[in-house]
């Protein structure tokens, strides 16, 4: 599938997107509010280096992003850090601000799994965690270069249960590595 917008650097990229959802986005009227909407939206970053939103109507807060990241790579779901970056977090907590059920940290890095178990795989990783997912995919990447199988999943399917009640369920469902033309490509 060809990305509906593609460019070198992500400022680029955001700008596009915005013209692409101006002038292909079909007009919608959803809660009161008047929305442009654009299904099955893609977009290719061709130099990962270019990667940081830097426009200045965004207010990206650089720190917050950073901390973020290193977050979920952690496999962290409790807010008492993330809140110095970002105090709204807890809006979103089910317990009164302390984790989010929804933390991507747990899924990706323990499976979903609470118990931080290690388990011996082989050498040279002689410990890692077990479920983690990111070791997975470096794993399968490893083993078959041309492997569509090397996935992180995120969502699960109670996230999505109208019996729910929560602030937080994931956005984001899976992520889908592979290798191609001897990149590393993530969709």
């Amino acid at each position: 599938m060809a990305a509906n917008v593609k460019g070198d650097n992500i400022n680029d990229v955001f700008i596009k997107s915005l013209y692409h959802v101006r002038d292909r986005g079909t007009l919608l009227n959803i809660r009161g509010s008047e929305v442009r909407e654009v299904l099955n939206f893609t977009y290719e970053l061709t130099n990962v280096d270019n990667n940081i939103l830097t426009i200045p109507f965004r207010y990206n807060n650089f720190p917050a992003v950073c901390f973020e990241t290193l977050w979920v790579l952690s496999g962290c779901n409790h807010l008492d850090d993330l809140k110095y970056f970002l105090p709204n977090c807890v809006d979103y907590s089910d317990d009164g601000g302390g984790t989010w059920g929804g933390a991507y940290g747990p899924r990706i890095r323990f499976g979903g799994n609470q118990n931080f178990r290690w388990h011996n795989i082989n050498e040279p990783m002689k410990y890692v965690l077990k479920d983690d997912q990111i070791f997975h995919v470096i794993k399968t990447l490893i083993d078959d270069n041309f492997s569509r199988q090397a996935i992180i999943t995120i969502g699960m399917a109670n996230d999505y249960s109208t019996n729910l009640e929560t602030n937080d369920r994931p956005c984001n469902m899976a992520l889908q590595f592979y290798i191609r033309d001897e990149r590393l490509h993530c969709t």
